[in-house]
Formats: structure tokens, C-alpha cells, sequence
């Protein structure tokens, strides 16, 4: 039986507003359920050093109460934006790779066993869609994030999601969010 003061968990939610609490060398994020309470975390795990010295970067996605969903690593690689999802015990059963586009942005979502899952949109307006196949399963909104939160580079996006989506593949959808928005700031940094 769930008592009314325990957060329903997060891959129950079909609304996750995505709020980002750090900006300047890790990408740290609450995640909040459509009424504003908070349903998990990701934090940065390793050192914020430069890229060159530290190599792949980490995360870790964790439920409110500090239960650990899954991690996300943005391996070290050139010429190539890919990212890792991992279960609790270590093990990768996604991958996620941006995509050439001449309009837009495309990045595939590959979960092992499992969906295809192809996000599109444009990357510096936060306006995505995702699909599986010709299915629309998610669609993720910016929001403003405030005007303090807003001069500090800080993001805020709403994640819609399908009442249908499995669970492996919301987890997907959260790893390709956090992807996106390390890709958005890669492109600011690079122009």
C-alpha cells in the first residue's frame, strides 16, 4: 500500500518537467511531476575538469527518495555526439546517437532488445517530438524557467509522455533529454 507522502515513482509519471539547478560546469537537473513536485534528480558523478583532462562525462538519475534509476555517460569521442544508458547494476541496454540533419536535429535512441526511438526537432528552441516508428510516444516543450534562472543559461522543458510507453522506454526518453540538452550547450559553446 503506498502512503499519500511517498512520491509515486517516476517512471509512473506521464508529465516530467525537467528544471535545470546547475549551469556552469555540470548539468544537474530536478525532475518535477506536472503539479511541481519533485519525482527524482540527475546529478553530475565525476569531476567537472575540462573535457580533455577528464574524458567521458556521468550521470546519475535517481528517484526523489535517492534510489538510483540509471546512469547516462557522454563517452569521449570525436566528430561524434554518443551517449550510454545504464541500468542500476552497471549494465548498458541503450544507446543514444545524434543524428546528420540538414534541418534540425535528429537523435536516435537505440534500446537494446527493445524501440527505436527517434526524437527530431529544433535544438535551440527545446521543441522535440518522439517517436517509434510513425507513432508520436513523447513530445517535450521548453518552459520558461524564470527570469533568475533564465540569465543563468538554466533550462526548463516539459516531457509529455504516452500513457502506453514502457518503462525501459521512459527511461529512454529521460536519457535522451538529458542528451539533448548536452548537445544543446555544446552547439552554444561551439558558435
Amino acid at each position: 500500500m503506498e502512503h499519500s507522502n511517498c512520491p509515486q515513482p517516476l517512471l509512473n509519471h506521464n508529465t516530467l518537467v525537467m528544471q535545470q539547478v546547475t549551469g556552469f560546469m555540470s548539468n544537474d537537473f530536478q525532475i518535477l511531476d506536472d503539479s511541481g513536485a519533485a519525482v527524482g534528480n540527475v546529478a553530475t558523478t565525476n569531476d567537472a575538469g575540462p573535457r580533455w583532462l577528464i574524458g567521458s562525462r556521468s550521470f546519475a538519475v535517481t528517484e526523489a527518495d535517492g534510489r538510483f534509476l540509471m546512469g547516462v555517460t557522454d563517452p569521449m569521442d570525436f566528430m561524434r555526439d554518443t551517449y550510454e544508458l545504464s541500468d542500476p547494476y552497471g549494465n548498458q541496454f541503450a544507446l543514444i546517437k545524434k543524428r546528420f540533419s540538414m534541418i534540425g536535429l535528429r537523435v536516435e535512441i537505440q534500446i537494446g532488445g527493445g524501440s527505436t526511438i527517434l526524437l527530431r526537432g529544433k535544438p535551440f528552441g527545446m521543441e522535440f517530438v518522439a517517436e517509434v516508428g510513425d507513432v508520436e510516444i513523447a513530445r517535450a516543450t521548453r518552459r520558461w524557467a524564470g527570469l533568475g534562472r533564465g540569465m543563468l543559461g538554466h533550462s526548463r522543458y516539459a516531457l509529455d509522455i504516452r500513457p502506453d510507453v514502457t518503462p525501459l522506454d521512459r527511461m529512454g526518453l529521460i536519457g535522451g533529454m538529458i542528451a539533448l540538452d548536452l548537445i544543446r550547450h555544446k552547439a552554444s559553446q561551439n558558435s
